[in-house]
């Protein structure tokens, strides 16, 4: 979502960030951790941990310690502000930073209907979605 976005614009060395996400998604044991919301609001010490770990820039860490607590950079803080969760996940996140604009990016709606993998469902429609995988031929170059 916006926070990768904002890391690589920010000149962040992959390698660098890989390290910590993957530090993350080992000690949650969650695929994606930054699209989790307990990192940022009940595990804190263990990002910091990863921050440190993974040899993060100070630039780009999300927490750091102030006067004894761990509190959300303004990058980690404005990201959460932009996303809607349910429950723990990332629901949908609001790519600007005015709170009343209508825009949102939902990752199960594909231009404005229902969809899952790349299937689109009528608008209305009411049918279950079901996960499909496709393969495609391979060509040798």
């Amino acid at each position: 979502m916006g926070l990768l976005r904002s890391y690589r614009r920010g000149g962040i060395p992959m390698g660098e960030l890989r390290a910590f996400i993957d530090i993350l998604r080992a000690r949650y044991e969650i695929p994606y951790p930054l699209a989790d919301r307990r990192p940022y609001i009940a595990g804190r010490q263990l990002v910091l941990e990863a921050q440190e770990q993974a040899g993060l820039d100070p630039d780009f860490w999300l927490v750091a310690p102030v006067q004894g607590q761990l509190l959300l950079l303004p990058p980690s803080d404005a990201f959460l502000q932009r996303v809607s969760w349910e429950g723990d996940l990332a629901a949908e996140w609001r790519p600007h930073d005015d709170e009343a604009s209508p825009v949102r990016i939902d990752p199960d709606l594909r231009h404005g209907r229902r969809s899952a993998a790349s299937v689109r469902a009528p608008s209305g429609s009411t049918t279950t979605l079901a996960k499909t995988t496709t393969t495609l031929p391979t060509t040798s170059a």
